[in-house]
Order: structure tokens, then C-alpha cells, then sequence
């Protein structure tokens, strides 16, 4: 019974590679049920962890029954651990694609100092992504001063104030 689990393991890893290159290769078959659970990455995990698990539990209990569930059961927690990592990738939730509109009310610092009737630089960190910015004040900031992003200008440029920090916010820190 050990080679048959290894071989239902061998066949999900065909199928893992075959879904990689080829796609889905099930087209509409499973349209009236939920999808992703029938995708082909769920069911090569399924097959995967199904008979690699129950060869192990097989080859160290020498019990069929135990190794057939202990490796459906592990299956069964793989295939819906692909589903999931496969909704969150196709969903698009972790897109941190920095807009323009994102980066009001962010805060960071001056990089470049910004004149009076000029502009300087900025750097405001927004979703991990660290963005220099032409930025504009109505007073002139020196290189370093903590700032926050009041308006954005243009693709490139924003308004900015200075933060003023309260003996509170140096607490919290």
C-alpha cells in the first residue's frame, strides 16, 4: 500500500506542474460548485499531502486504515490552504500600487530643503513604499523636519506642513 500512497503523491505533483505550465485544465466542469475548491492547485495539494502523508503515517504505523485518514485529512487542510493562497492572490488584495490620493494626511520628512517660494523634497513612506516627492510650504522647512502631506499638486509634487511635536508625541515613542 506504501508504493499506491507514493503514487498518488507523484500524481498531485504531476498535476501541480501540469496546472503551472498548462493553466486549468478542468475548464467548466466544477462551475456549479465553488471553483477554487476544485482548481488545480487545491486538488494536486489534495493529492499531494494525501498520499505523501499516508506513505509516511503507512511506512512508521504499518496501519492502512490510520494512513488513509491521517493523509485525507491532511489533504483535505492542504486543499483548502491553496484555495485560500489562491483567492488572496487572484483577488488583488496586497496591490500597493501608491496613488496620489494615498498619500494625504501621510507623514514623513524633508530630504531637500524647501524655500520659501520654492520646492524642496520630501520622503514619505505609503503602504512600505518609500516615495520622494517635490513638495511645497507656505514656510520654509530645513532638511529634516518631520512633515505632513496636506495636498497633492501633481503626480510628482505635494503641499506639505510641518508636524509640531508635543512633549505627548515624544512620549509615545
Amino acid at each position: 500500500m506504501l508504493t499506491v500512497f507514493l503514487a498518488i503523491g507523484a500524481v498531485g505533483l504531476a498535476l501541480l506542474v501540469i496546472s503551472l505550465v498548462v493553466g486549468e485544465i478542468h475548464g467548466g466542469l466544477f462551475e456549479w460548485i465553488d471553483n477554487d475548491l476544485f482548481s488545480g492547485a487545491a486538488v494536486s495539494a489534495f493529492l499531494s499531502a494525501l498520499g505523501f502523508v499516508g506513505a509516511l503515517v503507512e511506512s512508521t504505523s504499518g496501519n492502512t486504515t490510520v494512513a488513509t485518514l491521517a493523509g485525507t485529512g491532511a489533504g483535505v487542510g492542504m486543499a483548502y490552504a491553496a484555495r485560500g493562497l489562491t483567492r488572496s492572490l487572484q483577488s488583488g488584495e496586497g496591490d500597493t500600487t501608491v496613488r496620489s490620493g494615498d498619500l494625504v494626511g501621510h507623514r514623513g520628512h524633508v530630504v531637500e530643503a524647501i524655500p520659501r517660494d520654492g520646492m524642496g523634497m520630501v520622503s514619505v513612506s505609503v503602504a512600505g513604499h518609500l516615495t520622494r516627492l517635490n513638495a511645497r510650504c507656505e514656510q520654509p522647512l530645513s532638511a529634516g523636519t518631520g512633515i505632513e502631506v496636506t495636498s497633492v499638486l501633481s503626480p510628482t509634487a505635494v503641499t506639505v506642513r510641518p508636524i509640531v511635536v508635543t512633549p505627548q508625541d515624544r512620549a509615545l515613542d
